[in-house]
């Protein structure tokens, strides 16, 4: 099996320590009214960074 970093490489913002909880967690207000984080106000730029995954459901 692979080391897990050689798979899974990280963006440049967070090799370079740059990345903050506005950016990891949105505020969804804050995008609604394009206030938010450039990663959250521009589509392109949010899908460069953002790998789509399936939804799972969690049965309780």
């Amino acid at each position: 099996m692979k080391p897990f970093h050689t798979i899974a490489v990280p963006h440049d913002d967070i090799l370079q320590d740059r990345l903050t909880l506005d950016v990891f967690a949105a505020d969804l207000w804050e995008v609604y009214h394009s206030r938010g984080p450039e990663e959250y106000r521009d589509p392109d730029l949010f899908f460069q960074k953002t790998y789509p995954t399936e939804g799972r459901s969690i049965a309780y």
